[in-house]
């Protein structure tokens, strides 16, 4: 029998010493009185079987459990915890902070490695920005933590939230660095959630290294369960993760495995996983499509946009040039200009770097503000790298040269910050980027200190690095311009398409004397003509130019009479500009065209500049599909009886041609046979051409021109010579044309031979006659 007090544990060892001094193999027994409070008697049976519980109860406890972002985490989160046992139910029961209601929700579990079960519970339909309680496990073995949910989808509450870059966990000492550091984090107060940008643990399939993330032997051991059991946190892939996380983590996956989007408060998050598209084209644009669509809505919706993913492609140290970066950056960079992204998120070269990168890969020119803050540039995303949250390793610089076509300043020169500058590789210090963002700012605070593992203390307190404050332009004019984006435009050199202006409304109280216009227009673009929509803005004496890109539109009031304008309500097509295409374009191509401004200078010294924030349109393109031709011979003449010797009758089938189209090859005239298309059921045309002329070359569509009409080209009925229907008439022709040796051009001659035995005679009269009389075939559409 056992008697359990506080002092079990040491009865149990005494009891074991006792055994073991005394070489007794069977059953005993050990009385033991502790300040008289309790009688412990253990035997050997008993002692196995309470051992036994012991670890059953180890065994069954949850361990490694964190919270992850759901797909909607105002009222989403998924839940992921391991236990060694099998036979448990996967379980979380949870509440509302203060509230004694529970909510309890099932999921499902499976062997992983070191034969470890993997759980997983999926919780939705919670209420937003919300404090919740919860427990997972069964029985005895149980832990518990809180989270909170984000505020509901439109707030515009102001949020903070952690971002910290390669966790990377590879041994049992710069664990220790990272238990301080997630320490540092579990001390933020009014914190919402954390972003770890990838390299979660040095080798994904390591559960060693996933269980010293949660829990070190240094000064801070529990740190990294603390911090992932009580805070939502919000993952991307990096390359020393998988793409499950090795199902320690449950991220969405809206877009390909640990691709998701959420809204937090006044900002959306577009967590992307560059290690997919690295390698899988219909991952990269998968993406790419879903980058747009959500940073679209989010712009819409007058969200500050952030994206994270954890290969740099604007670092501070010494991957900048990896070949795999350079084609990264290759792609995203213009995708993220272009969508006019406010921050992007990086991992992966363990520094601490931020800058303001242009569309050419080089430092952007901002304006700073009297009290130091920054305003948001137009289509210039703020490139960040978060450091180095663990104590693996700290990268330099590194002299590099820039590729052709690469998006890169020399030098390291587009950053701002470098904390490389700063010996960050030798002061080898841990890394926390607290973010704050309201509705019109944001703010991030980036801190500092040094962990030693060897003393397993903290060397360098903590300290703020560095600061950064962006603000929105809140004086914009209540004018606005818009273009309307263009898709699916033929990629061909020359193609012409127009492209509106739209402005939302025009002055209704004052007098317009004159207006200004400019657009950036690309090099790959040709403007064509301005038109002036006269129902919305019109002036007697207006002009425009290009000039180095430019194009400069000037309208007058040179008759003092004002410009007219139509100031209804509601948004107008003010403006159409038509331009034609410098090059072919693949379907993968794009160009923009930007207007810069838009000034109505009016009386008493009152200029009204729009807003052209948002007057950009995009241009996409199709590669229109080219026609195909395949040729084959009909006869050849004979070179008696009216068709010239060396010529030779061929039908041509072509796809992707209308019948309306008028065909030539070189000088020779293509001619459409409705019975042959009827026949076939391919369009196909007809032609008498030079014997010389290989049925190679007519098989080539490269050889045609074809030009479209608007109504049927000109065809070739066989045996009507006179174009009124197949009757008699037309044999006593054919043997006219016979008996004259009559001169005909080569329609007639195909229209007549339709024996096709190579010569016009008797014979082709015979069959005109049979097939008017019987309906009998024509021996030239047997060919």
């Amino acid at each position: 029998m056992i008697k359990r007090n506080k002092t079990i544990t040491l009865s149990i060892a005494m009891a074991m010493s006792v055994t073991m001094l005394g070489g007794i193999s069977n059953a005993y027994a050990l009385n033991v009185d502790l300040n008289n409070e309790a009688i412990i008697e253990v035997s050997q049976e008993e002692d196995e079987v309470f051992e036994e519980v012991i670890n059953e109860k180890e065994n069954s406890m949850p361990k490694q459990v964190n919270v992850h972002m759901g797909e909607n985490p105002s009222t989403e989160v998924n839940f992921t915890y391991t236990t060694i046992n099998s036979d448990l139910e996967t379980k979380v029961v949870l509440n509302k902070v203060g509230d004694s209601e529970k909510i309890t929700v099932l999921g499902e579990n499976s062997i992983g490695n070191a034969d470890k079960y993997f759980h997983k519970i999926s919780v939705n339909n919670l209420e937003p920005n919300t404090q919740y309680e919860y427990t997972v496990g069964t029985g005895e073995s149980t832990f518990s933590g809180k989270f909170k949910t984000a505020p509901a989808i439109g707030s515009k509450e102001t949020i903070k939230f952690a971002y910290i870059a390669d966790t990377q966990v590879s041994n049992e000492t710069n664990a220790k660095a990272l238990g301080a550091t997630l320490a540092e984090v579990n001390k933020i107060e009014d914190l919402d959630f954390v972003y770890l940008a990838g390299d979660t643990t040095d080798k994904a399939t390591s559960e060693t290294q996933w269980e010293l993330l949660f829990n070190n032997d240094g000064a801070f051991p529990t740190g990294g369960q603390d911090m992932f059991a009580n805070n939502l946190v919000s993952v991307v892939q990096g390359n020393h993760d998988n793409n499950s996380l090795t199902r320690h983590i449950n991220a969405p996956a809206e877009a390909g495995n640990i691709v998701y989007s959420y809204d937090y408060g006044p900002a959306t998050f577009i967590m992307l996983n560059l290690e997919a598209a690295r390698y899988d084209a219909d991952a990269r644009l998968e993406q790419k499509e879903y980058l747009e669509s959500v940073v679209k809505d989010a712009k819409e919706r007058g969200q500050w946009t952030f994206v994270g993913f954890h290969k740099s492609i604007y670092t501070g140290a010494s991957h900048i040039t990896d070949s795999d970066i350079i084609e990264a950056r290759k792609y995203w960079a213009p995708i993220f200009t272009e969508l006019d992204v406010d921050v992007v998120m990086q991992g992966h070269d363990h520094v601490y770097s931020r800058g303001f990168v242009d569309e050419n890969g080089y430092k952007a020119e901002v304006i700073t503000n009297e009290d130091g803050s920054v305003e948001d540039p137009d289509n210039v995303p703020l490139y960040m790298v978060g450091g180095h949250a663990g104590g693996l390793k700290w990268y330099s610089k590194k002299n590099y040269t820039v590729g052709d076509g690469d998006l890169l300043a020399p030098g390291y020169s587009f950053l701002d910050v470098n904390s490389t500058d700063t010996g960050s590789d030798v002061k080898k210090e841990q890394v926390i980027v607290e973010v704050e963002v309201s509705e019109n700012e944001f703010t991030l605070n980036t801190y500092m200190f040094k962990y030693d593992t060897t003393t397993d203390t903290i060397t360098t307190d903590k300290y703020l690095y560095d600061t950064l404050t962006v603000v929105r332009d809140l004086e914009e004019s209540p004018y606005t311009v818009s273009m309307s984006d263009v898709e699916n435009v033929e990629g061909k050199s020359g193609v012409e398409f127009k492209v509106p202006v739209i402005v939302n409304e025009l002055p209704t109280d004052s007098v317009i004397r004159a207006a200004e216009m400019e657009f950036n227009i690309p090099e790959d673009l040709e403007v064509k003509e301005v038109q002036l929509n006269n129902k919305v803005i019109k002036a007697n004496n207006w002009d425009y130019n290009v000039v180095d890109g430019k194009l400069r539109v000037a309208l007058a009031n040179l008759d003092d009479e004002p410009i007219f304008v139509n100031n209804t309500a509601g948004d107008k097509n003010a403006v159409t500009l038509t331009v034609a295409l410098k090059e072919d374009k693949s379907k993968d191509d794009k160009t923009y065209i930007t207007m810069s401004d838009l000034v109505l200078r009016c009386e008493d010294d009152i200029d009204i500049e729009y807003n052209t924030k948002n007057a950009k349109s995009t241009i996409t393109f199709v590669e229109k599909e080219l026609a195909q031709v395949s040729a084959r011979e009909l006869y050849v003449s004979e070179g008696v009886d009216v068709i010239p010797e060396n010529m030779k009758a061929v039908a041509a089938e072509f796809t992707l041609v209308e019948n309306t189209t008028n065909i030539k090859f070189g000088e020779d005239i293509f001619y459409y046979s409705p019975e042959f298309t009827d026949k076939t059921g391919k369009v196909t045309y007809v032609a008498l051409v030079s014997e010389e002329t290989t049925l190679e070359s007519l098989s080539n569509i490269n050889g045609y021109t074809l030009t479209e009409g608007k109504e049927q080209a000109e065809s070739v009925i066989f045996g009507d010579i006179n174009n009124d229907g197949i009757d008699a008439q037309d044999a006593l022709l054919a043997v006219s044309t016979w008996l004259r040796k009559s001169n005909l051009d080569n329609k007639n001659m195909i229209t007549i031979n339709v024996s096709a035995d190579g010569r016009i005679n008797t014979r082709d009269a015979i069959d005109i006659v049979d097939n008017y009389v019987s309906g009998k075939e024509f021996k030239v559409l047997s060919k």
